[in-house]
């Protein structure tokens, strides 16, 4: 695990440096004596890289590993993510307060929540007040608000329509909130893009569209470019957050989608977030958090996709979100590993040919 530990902070997710992601863009056949075009890149600081990452909770399910809220809590506040996706819900007293306790808990860490609404949980008609009251159990914690998850694998006869109308309702509901009428709306996911053809345009009802975007096992880039293009069907013009994303390590899975093992996760996680990042997104939220259930076998595709495992013990890719501050300027080459492309310097400038894949530079005070 060190290993892979040393190999992910090599990439410099300090806060106090100067992020600058690289990655060829638009790329397209041109005659072989055209003159050579130029494209200058806008770099970003590494507090935008890191605000830009969320993960994935479920701290609702009390029978899985979740239901071990002291481990959640502990996990989170060595890794410093920032930003969490879970549902909503509402029951008894008793139930409301084992919730969201915790989400006050972590909300006392700086942490925030993308809160999912959806007609098949708790909230099946939404109201102002039912959003105000759970807007105050969670300690006001909620940054964003997001419509139904994958009705599309519902098996309703009319989930378009109940797309459609529930985000309707949604929008609505957050505009005449009395205190919270500004709070950013993601729209619906779809656990396939092409699906979202079937919704139709619902831009007006959102601020962010929504994709859930798996490679499947593969590398990170093989199909994100043509999903983001997909998701023009339902959101077009609008900046997107992919609300799920990553790779589970069921190696013994054959039936589903392709696993991989931790020690490639590893290395595609932070591939998979620097991706995202050069592409746009403005937030990708990684699944899981937590491994829900035990599996030593690995056969089952839904018990591995966390970055932690069933028993709370870190996979090597868990290091992906810990920003550690460096004191000198360094480039790294993403296909390189832990070597850096130029010795470490503390000079003003620093000079680089620009390859045709990701590299970074990070620039500190010396």
């Amino acid at each position: 695990m060190n290993s892979y530990r040393t190999y992910l902070k090599a990439f410099a997710f300090s806060f106090a440096g100067l992020l600058l992601a690289i990655s060829p863009k638009g790329r397209s056949s041109t005659p072989l004596d055209a003159q050579p075009s130029f494209h200058t890149e806008v770099p970003h600081t590494s507090q935008d890289f890191v605000e830009s990452i969320g993960v994935n909770t479920h701290i609702n399910y009390f029978d899985t590993s979740y239901g071990n809220s002291a481990i959640l809590i502990r996990e989170l506040k060595s890794l410093g993510i920032r930003h969490l996706r879970d549902g909503s819900a509402l029951q008894n007293d008793d139930y409301n307060n084992a919730v969201y306790s915790i989400w006050r808990s972590l909300a006392k860490l700086g942490i925030r929540f993308n809160m999912v609404f959806d007609p098949r949980g708790s909230i099946r008609v939404v109201r102002p007040d039912l959003i105000e009251r759970l807007l105050s159990l969670s300690g006001n914690s909620v940054e964003s608000i997001e419509g139904p998850n994958e009705l599309d694998l519902s098996k309703l006869p009319n989930w378009p329509e109940l797309t459609r109308t529930y985000q309707q309702e949604l929008s609505s509901a957050v505009r005449r909130l009395p205190n919270n009428s500004t709070l950013p709306l993601i729209g619906p996911s779809m656990a396939f893009v092409a699906a979202g053809k079937q919704v139709g345009n619902i831009s007006p009802l959102v601020t962010y569209g929504n994709l859930h975007s798996y490679p499947a096992g593969h590398l990170p880039s093989d199909m994100l470019p043509d999903q983001i293009a997909g998701t023009s069907a339902m959101y077009p013009g609008k900046q997107i957050v992919i609300t799920e994303t990553g790779y589970h390590n069921a190696i013994n899975d054959r039936n589903q989608q392709p696993p991989v093992s931790e020690a490639a996760a590893a290395k595609y996680i932070p591939r998979l977030l620097f991706e995202t990042f050069n592409h746009g997104i403005v937030r990708t939220y990684l699944y899981e958090f937590e491994d829900e259930f035990p599996d030593p076998g690995a056969k089952e595709q839904e018990k591995h996709w966390g970055l932690l495992r069933n028993d709370g013990t870190e996979k090597p890719m868990v290091t992906i979100a810990l920003p550690r501050p460096l004191t000198k300027a360094r480039l790294y080459d993403s296909l390189q590993g832990t070597a850096t492309a130029v010795k470490p310097t503390t000079k003003s400038s620093i000079t680089v040919a620009v390859p045709d894949h990701v590299i970074l530079v990070e620039i500190l005070p010396s």
